[in-house]
Formats: C-alpha cells, structure tokens, sequence
C-alpha cells in the first residue's frame, strides 16, 4: 500500500510539474512577443493560479511527496511569476497571483526549516498586497489577499518563537477576514478561511498560556465548522478545522483545570481522528492529526492518574510520527513534533520512576526508559540546529534535551557522561540570543544554567 501510494503520489507531482512547465512556457511567450503578451499573461496567470491552488489543497497531504520536492517545483511557479511580473507591474490580478504564490512557498520553506526564506516570502507577500488593500478597501479579493499573507507572516514567525510579530499578524489576519465576511455572511470559502485563521490564532495563544482566550477562540472557529461540515460533509477542508480546532479546545479545556471535560472531548474526538485518518491513508495531514490528538489525550490521562494508560497513547502517538519522519526526513515539522513527544515521553517515564506507578514490562527500568527518550529527542534537536543555527527556539530545545540527558546519566551512574553533557549544554547557553525566547523559555534556561553550574 506505502509503495503503491508513493507511485500515485510521484505522477501527481510530475503533473503538476507538467503544469508549472506549461506555465513557464506562456510566461516565455508573454515576455517574447508584445502583441500576444496580454492572452499569454492571462493564460500564466491562470495556470500559475490553478498549480497553487493544488499544491495547497491536494500535495501538500500527501504522504508519498517530500516538502523538497514541492519546493522544487514552487521555485519555477516563483521565478516565472517573478519574470512576468515585470510585463505589467501595476496588474492586480497578476499581485494577488503571486501572493497566493508567496504564501504556499512561505508555508512549505516553514515545513521544510528555512525559517529565514519563510519570512521573506511571507514578508514579501505583505509588501505586495498591502497596498491594493488599503487602494481599494472595498475589493473582496484584495483584502482576502493580505489577510492570507499575513497568516502566513503569523506562521513563519510564531514558528521561530517570535510572538511579538506573529500575534499582531494573526490579529490582523483575522480581523480582515471578519469584515469581509460582514458583507458576504453565507460565503463558504470566507467561512473556512476565518475558522482556519482562528485555529492558528488559538495555537498561539495556547503557546502563551492564554487558555480562557484560546478556548474561546476555539469555540468559534468549531462553530464555524460545524455549519461548514453540514453543508458539506465531504469536504476535507470542512472537516480538518473542526477536528483541529476541537483539539485546542480540549487542551484549552485541560490547562483551565477541567481534566475530565477535556479527556471527554478527546475521547469523542478520538473516534473521529481515526476514521478519517483509516479512510485516507494516503493523507499526511490526517495522520498527523490522529498522532497530535492521541499524543494529546494520552498526556491529559497520565496527568488524572491512569499512567499506564496515558503512555501507552504516547507510544501510539510516538509511533506515528516516528512513520511520518521516515516518510519525509524533509520535513522540519514532524520532526519538531517528534522531538517534542519525545520530550514528553520522557519526562512521564522519568516521574514514573520516582513514583513506582505503571511499573515497566519485566526486564525494563522507566528511569533507562527516559534517558533513551530523552536521547533520541536530543539527536532530533541537533538535525534542527544544523539546518537553522539562527533558530533560538531550535536552540532552546536542543539545551533542554542536553539538561535532560545529563539529569538521567546521574540518576544511571554515568557521572563522566552527565558532565560532559552538562558542559555541552553550558556552552551552548553561552551562545544563545536569549532575547528571541519568550518568557517562560528564558526562565528555564535560567534554571538549566543554575543547575548545571552547581
């Protein structure tokens, strides 16, 4: 079945390496011949604007087709978009092409770890539409236009930790969306966007503790899709924001103190997320999902007391991003996601230890059981520092993961082993921007550094 889906997978991609072609070549005629250039820029534009359109709605869930080889081909829609921009710089149509354009490349350079290029992009796709935006504020396309480019700008940023500029984005982002809707209340599309827009919003605010906003949030973007899935229930789209944004509720839900509220939504939630993930195998997005939803369920139960339970949902989780890793090592994402879980996992073994409750399989120790965790997140950290040193988050994960190492080899007897990493994890503090850390983060370095000073 993998090998199978990889093949369809491959020949929707050089399909729609045949289209990004096909456009590059009106784009050529375009800039050859002044007295076909209107038809030909048309029919770029067109082209350009349907290979976008499908990469976000159909390839990038794909299992079986790497973030790079995406990339690859966004980098000819970019370039001849870029070369037919200069034909007629003022078009609008032809601005709000390459948005869209700029936009997907933003999210998949995020996928990818090039959080530099994602800003740029995103930034640029800002520059562009800002001013058609604010030039005819009455222009539906315009003002949807920015305010996906602004996501995207949300996206990128918040993904390097900086909530400062992504806060304001999504802000913005939705506020856009909200008076656009004003005028057309019915218009599917819009709808999907905002409930979209919202649920990124929420993760943020998850990120920064503001549950009662997050849950708020949440429930109105779950609102939104539950009238979009009952108009149309075969929709993936429809389905993928309700199911996500029941996800942060749950979470929301959790952080406020209501444990058993929050395990019941999950395991509602929990059905779902595996039927539509059994019913389409081939869909990245979906597995990713179920992975995210079970890692999430199965925290909340270690956390009221059934232990067993609880790690044996991580494991399932853990599992599932370990496949997705190994279906695109490209993607920064899941393996950020993976390392995370990874972290989580061992600190659940670490307490375990300490406590004697869900003793190990005979033949295990929990406390062996979190230094391996703990080891395999820290390889994890170091792929994604070594493909974005600038990356203070990355950084912040990777001294998290030494600290964690070197708290187990003591608890082993591997004193020589605890202080080498501990004096890895010094100097890796030493070099760390601690001003692109948000609060919480800066604290734990401060106690890290105190610990391992000692």
């Amino acid at each position: 079945r993998a090998n199978r889906a990889q093949m369809i997978g491959w020949g929707v991609a050089a399909a729609f390496a045949l289209l990004a072609v096909l456009a590059a070549g009106a784009a050529g005629l375009a800039v050859q011949s002044q007295m076909r250039a209107s038809r030909n820029l048309a029919l770029a534009i067109d082209q350009s604007d349907a290979l976008v359109a499908k990469i976000g709605d159909e390839l990038e869930n794909l299992a079986s087709v790497s973030k790079d080889a995406i990339r690859r081909i966004l980098q000819v829609v970019e370039g001849e978009l870029a070369q037919i921009g200069r034909i007629d710089p003022g078009n609008a149509r032809l601005t709000l092409s390459r948005a869209a354009m700029l936009s997907v490349v933003a999210d998949n350079y995020v996928d990818l770890g090039d959080l530099t290029a994602a800003t740029d992009r995103a930034t640029q796709c800002v520059d562009i539409t800002r001013p058609l935006s604010d030039k005819t504020p009455s222009d539906i396309d315009s003002q949807r236009g920015l305010a996906r480019c602004l996501q995207s700008l949300g996206y990128a940023t918040i993904t390097r930790g900086d909530v400062d500029t992504a806060r304001p984005a999504y802000q913005a982002s939705i506020a856009l969306r909200r008076r656009v809707l004003a005028s057309h209340p019915d218009d599917v599309t819009m709808l999907d966007d905002l409930s979209c827009g919202l649920n990124l919003y929420g993760s943020l605010l998850l990120r920064t503790a503001t549950f009662t906003d997050a849950r708020d949030t949440a429930q109105e973007s779950i609102d939104i899709a539950t009238r979009l899935v009952a108009i149309d229930p075969n929709n993936p789209n429809h389905q993928r924001e309700k199911v996500d944004s029941r996800n942060i509720l749950c979470i929301a839900l959790y952080r406020l103190g209501q444990g058993e509220a929050a395990m019941a939504g999950f395991n509602e939630l929990l059905g779902i997320a595996r039927d539509l993930a059994a019913s389409r195998q081939d869909n990245a997005t979906w597995q990713r999902y179920l992975s995210n939803i079970v890692g999430n369920a199965g925290y909340v139960l270690f956390n009221l007391g059934q232990q067993s339970e609880g790690m044996a949902a991580l494991n399932e989780s853990l599992d599932l991003k370990r496949l997705l890793v190994r279906m695109d090592p490209s993607n920064v994402t899941w393996l950020s996601e993976l390392l995370n879980w990874l972290y989580t996992a061992g600190d659940m073994f670490a307490r375990t230890a300490q406590t004697g409750d869900a003793p190990p399989p005979a033949g295990r120790d929990r406390t062996q059981d979190a230094l391996a965790a703990y080891r395999e997140a820290l390889g994890d950290a170091r792929v994604l520092v070594r493909r974005d040193p600038a990356n203070a988050v990355s950084q912040f994960e990777l001294i998290a993961c030494l600290w964690k190492v070197s708290l187990m080899q003591s608890k082993t007897g591997d004193a020589g082993g605890a202080r080498d990493t501990s004096e890895e994890a010094l100097a890796a503090i030493a070099k760390l921007d601690q001003s692109k850390l948000d609060d919480a983060q800066q604290a734990l370095i401060k106690t890290i550094q105190s610990a391992l000073s000692k």
